[in-house]
């Protein structure tokens, strides 16, 4: 999937009562880092499309991690972010979306946030910190925290690894309940956005997923009220429209 935005639409046009907000993946069925991808997402519909990841499968840390040949997307070049990639920026900031950064390296996540904030992006999310990609050490995630981005955690990180009943979730990282609690602790929930990251052929479905989710962090010590604020509060305040207070 690349481009979610007209999906979004036709949802909200059926069922009124829900809002869906859609956006675009920076892999190459757009181009890659492709600035003209991302205005033609926003026009699409300046109301629901919000969303802009930049590369996933197509990063060419994923294609490391994969252990996949052929050229992989990356943000950088000769130590810096690529003219493509500062363009983008502009725009995320321009329209105030938020910037997901997909399967990007530590070290261009790093880049990517630092030159994001110098450009006036204000919402930032590190996409599901603690799986295999990006692969980031707590260090990291608080640095990131620092610069005002939030850390995604899955309900997908736990069921991956060696014993996972679908096969192609067992080469990827298990990430257990009680390190993602134990993180929540330390960082603050208000600096966490949970997702269920489902959708997949033999998974439960996503409000399924985010229901068990957010039911075993609870057995690990997270509060309802924490629950809530990465549920509803903060990926409100991301899209700039409101929630629960």
């Amino acid at each position: 999937m690349s481009n979610t935005v007209g999906r979004a639409v036709l949802v909200n046009s059926l069922m009124p009562k829900i809002k869906i907000y859609g956006g675009v993946v920076l892999n190459k069925a757009v181009g890659g880092i492709n600035p003209e991808a991302v205005s033609a997402m926003h026009r699409m519909s300046p109301e629901y499309g919000k969303l802009v990841w930049f590369p996933t499968f197509d990063a060419a840390f994923h294609m490391q991690i994969v252990k996949q040949s052929g050229e992989g997307i990356s943000v950088i070049k000769n130590g810096k972010l690529t003219g493509a990639t500062l363009e983008v920026l502009q725009i995320i900031a321009k329209e105030n979306l938020v910037l997901a950064t997909g399967h990007l390296s530590p070290a261009e996540i790093m880049i990517l946030v630092s030159e994001a904030k110098k450009a006036g992006v204000k919402n930032i999310l590190i996409t599901h910190a603690m799986a295999d990609e990006p692969g980031l050490s707590f260090n990291q995630m608080q640095q990131l925290v620092q610069m005002d981005a939030m850390l995604e955690l899955t309900y997908l990180s736990f069921l991956s690894g060696p014993s996972a009943p679908l096969g192609f979730l067992q080469k990827s990282k298990h990430v257990s309940i009680e390190q993602m609690a134990d993180l929540i602790k330390k960082i603050g929930a208000e600096n966490f956005v949970l997702s269920s990251d489902l959708g997949q052929t033999g998974n439960a479905t996503p409000p399924d997923g985010i229901k068990i989710f957010a039911g075993l962090l609870m057995e690990k010590g997270i509060s309802a009220d924490d629950i809530r604020q990465m549920i509803n509060i903060n990926p409100a305040k991301l899209l700039n429209i409101g929630g629960d207070k």
